[in-house]
């Protein structure tokens, strides 16, 4: 991993560095420069890469099509287009992380597990939501939205369960540290 020295970086708080570091698999400091500590080689196979690169666009359409349909996804496809720019194509990767909408959010959980609040409270109320309009008006019986529910509770539960700011991750982190 390369770091850049200097006055603001000396400020971060060394008892905690050693957890956060290890946490992360890439980091950003002080500017839009990522420094990179790669866990795998890209994939050299030019077949696989290919395969990777229009496995992460299909993702991307996919991530795109959630902002404007309801129910459907946004950052799950992202994410997994992250991954798969990741092994396939240093550009794409670099695009979509940095991406002026969406990047944040991918920066967000790929540094700190954070999920913002707005994307939470969009998620759960597009759960419940869907949970009410097949309740009310598709199934005939309980068994759907019963089916429905038991997938929906668990995701809802985690979803609650993360940091929704960057603040809380390491506030989290410190706390584990001190116990």
């Amino acid at each position: 991993m390369i770091v850049r020295r200097n006055a603001r970086f000396e400020k971060i708080d060394w008892e905690l560095s050693w957890v956060y570091f290890c946490s992360v698999t890439r980091r950003q400091f002080n500017s839009m420069e990522i420094h990179e500590k790669q866990v795998r080689p890209p994939i050299s196979n030019p077949v696989i890469k290919l395969a990777l690169i229009v496995f992460g666009w299909i993702n991307v359409f996919a991530g795109f099509l959630g902002v404007i349909l309801p129910g459907l996804p946004t950052t799950p496809f992202l994410l997994v287009a992250l991954w798969a720019f990741a092994r396939s194509s240093e550009r794409f990767h670099r695009w979509l992380f940095n991406h002026p909408r969406f990047g944040a959010a991918l920066r967000a959980w790929r540094d700190h597990r954070v999920v913002p609040y707005r994307a939470k409270l969009l998620a759960l109320a597009t759960m419940a939501v869907s949970l009410g309009y097949v309740g009310v008006f598709v199934a005939s019986d309980w068994l759907l939205p019963a089916a429905m529910a038991c997938v929906m509770l668990p995701t809802a539960a985690w979803l609650v369960t993360r940091a929704g700011k960057v603040e809380e991750a390491v506030q989290a982190i410190r706390s584990d540290i001190e116990h």
